[in-house]
């Protein structure tokens, strides 16, 4: 909803800006005796003022295609009646990109919309008969040098503006949606912590360089299937969320995954002191109230923990932990095994 309405007030503010030229222009045209011009210049100026009530209902779609329409229209009767110098068809160049982001709103809307291929052809071949009828033929109004001067001018920044803002805001779109599916495909979806894939390249990698002291801890909750027939699998998702916001404010500079069910893995830096962090950890979640529906959840874990030895294997390492941890959850669970 918010980004909607953000869309909503930038497209406010370029149809104000696009009116705003075209009445600037107008009086540009009747100063200079461009006759056709003022008036191709009037409907189009009432285009956008209707223009503003297709934002309000939301019909983006509509509006971006009508504006493309329009200002087709526009570079085309302009450059005929001033000439190719006047750069009214440079906005060729905008309007190429703008179709393709129109045939994206209107997969984003779920709407139908032209083919952007198609449309970018057919820009062309208007493109190419108005300019080479400008050329050839000459203009149709003669008008001082210095003002078609200025709408090169004016026309040349105004696309290049817009071609490097549009461009801009591609790339960033291109990187934001990179890091979403980075987020999708290394986080846990309901925890937020780092997903098993994740944390197994991380160890490959991590094996490229070992620091030393190094360790890997293994948690699991303590009948944790009790806790999900006792309080429904929303209770039990609640106890997971809940454990990991208290391992990330715990166990700080370490890598924290969730490895299974409700098994975590947790590598550390080589910085990080197992033997107080992990008992901390344990102390903590045992001391919480994790309150559901107003019932209050026992909660503990049991951890094992495995420091790396030279030449050991990654699954090895894991396993090793594993083991501690097997060992802890069959002697009492509730604590941290060495």
């Amino acid at each position: 909803m918010l980004q909607m309405q953000a869309i909503k007030k930038l497209t406010w503010f370029i149809n104000t800006a696009l009116m705003g030229f075209v009445i600037f222009m107008t009086a540009a045209y009747a100063h200079y005796g461009v006759t056709y011009m003022v008036y191709h210049s009037i409907p189009t100026i009432v285009a956008y003022v209707v223009l503003y009530w297709f934002i309000h209902k939301d019909k983006l779609d509509i509006y971006v295609w009508i504006v493309y329409i329009v200002i087709t229209l526009y570079m085309v009767a302009a450059t005929v009646c001033i000439g190719f110098n006047a750069g009214f068809h440079l906005y060729c160049a905008s309007l190429i990109p703008l179709t393709f982001y129109m045939e994206y709103l209107g997969y984003k809307l779920h709407t139908r919309t032209a083919s952007a291929m198609q449309t970018s052809i057919l820009l062309v071949v208007i493109y190419l008969a108005c300019t080479g009828y400008a050329v050839l033929k000459g203009p149709l109004y003669e008008v001082d040098a210095s003002f078609t001067f200025r709408c090169m001018i004016g026309n040349a920044v105004s696309v290049f503006c817009f071609l490097i803002g549009y461009t801009s805001l591609v790339h960033k779109l291109v990187r934001s949606s990179e890091e979403r599916l980075s987020e999708m495909a290394h986080k846990d979806q309901l925890t937020g912590l780092f997903n098993r894939h994740y944390v197994m390249n991380y160890m490959d990698e991590l094996y490229q360089h070992m620091p030393p002291d190094q360790w890997v801890a293994m948690i699991d909750i303590d009948d944790f299937k009790g806790i999900n027939d006792t309080y429904g699998h929303h209770g039990g998702d609640y106890v997971l969320t809940e454990l990991a916001r208290i391992m990330r404010e715990v166990c700080v500079d370490c890598v924290i995954s969730r490895w299974g069910g409700e098994e975590f893995l947790i590598v550390t830096d080589g910085t990080a002191r197992d033997s107080e962090m992990l008992e901390t950890l344990r102390r903590t979640v045992n001391e919480t109230s994790f309150v559901f529906e107003n019932k209050t959840i026992p909660v503990s874990i049991t951890i094992g923990i495995s420091r790396y030895e030279e030449g050991q294997s990654m699954d090895r390492w894991v396993q090793s932990a594993d083991r501690k941890l097997y060992t802890g959850k069959s002697s009492g669970k509730n604590q941290v095994v060495y």
